[in-house]
């Protein structure tokens, strides 16, 4: 793994490379931080000027985008914006927003991913998918929340929709949970007072797909995060793969 930072026009960065044994590189982590304050069209423009420099410098082109996660101040406020900034990108990408301050002072921090071997790449509204050389296909669901989120609806309800609503994708792509996503990352804004609901409907889900104890689990975190809609308590990005093999995968074991 080859590391680094460089410091940008107002903006801190690091990224680092995975490269293969002939020192092609494979895939780029990279955050971009902004050094001051500015109103929120600029903070969007900031980082973007330091990412395509960042790539530019790197010979990374911008086609291989496969991730890019902002974490912001003000969601609610900032997402014109941010979906401003995705419309003005040359390529599609898993495109991730909650709500954390980033830092003292900036309203944005963005962390970004980008792969060598993407062949194509596809969406299906909220999902996000795309295909590798090495024959695999990697599918991202985007900010999956109650479609029926409401002042009385609380954290277990939403959960559980929102849990149901990612088995009937991954069902599109005739994949199961339990067999083809890796990664879950639920956010709620109130963390102390709806984490409970939040456990207590995921392992009710859990326990009805056979995710126990006695077979695996797979990587789910809760953390506070903002959801940028009024009424939603809680949000989810998931990960999945299909095309792999399953002894490959190694689980999480409790």
């Amino acid at each position: 793994m080859e590391t680094g930072a460089v410091t940008l026009k107002n903006v801190e960065v690091k990224y680092s490379f995975l490269k293969d044994p002939a020192g092609n590189w494979m895939e780029l982590y990279y955050s971009i931080v902004p050094s001051k304050p500015q109103p929120i069209d600029e903070q969007v423009r900031t980082i973007e000027d330091a990412e395509k420099e960042l790539l530019q410098k790197l010979d990374v082109r911008e086609e291989t985008a496969a991730f890019k996660r902002f974490f912001s101040s003000d969601l609610m406020n900032h997402r014109d914006e941010l979906i401003r900034y995705k419309e003005r990108q040359p390529t599609d990408f898993f495109f991730s927003l909650t709500e954390q301050p980033p830092a003292p002072s900036v309203k944005l921090a963005l962390l970004g991913m980008c792969l060598s071997n993407i062949t194509k790449k596809h969406r299906a509204g909220n999902i996000f998918y795309f295909d590798t050389t090495s024959h695999l296909r990697h599918i991202f669901a985007e900010h999956l929340t109650d479609p029926e989120s409401s002042e009385e609806s609380d954290s277990e309800e939403q959960t559980a929709v929102i849990f149901e609503l990612l088995k009937q994708k991954m069902s599109a792509f005739n994949v199961s949970v339990q067999d083809s996503v890796l990664r879950t990352w639920l956010y709620t804004p109130h963390v102390d007072a709806d984490y409970p609901g939040i456990v207590k409907a995921r392992k009710a889900f859990f326990d009805a797909i056979n995710l126990t104890q006695d077979t695996h689990y797979i990587a789910s975190t809760g953390i506070q995060g903002g959801t940028g809609e009024r009424f939603a308590r809680v949000s989810m990005d998931a990960y999945a793969v299909s095309g792999v093999d399953q002894k490959r995968i190694r689980y999480i074991h409790a």
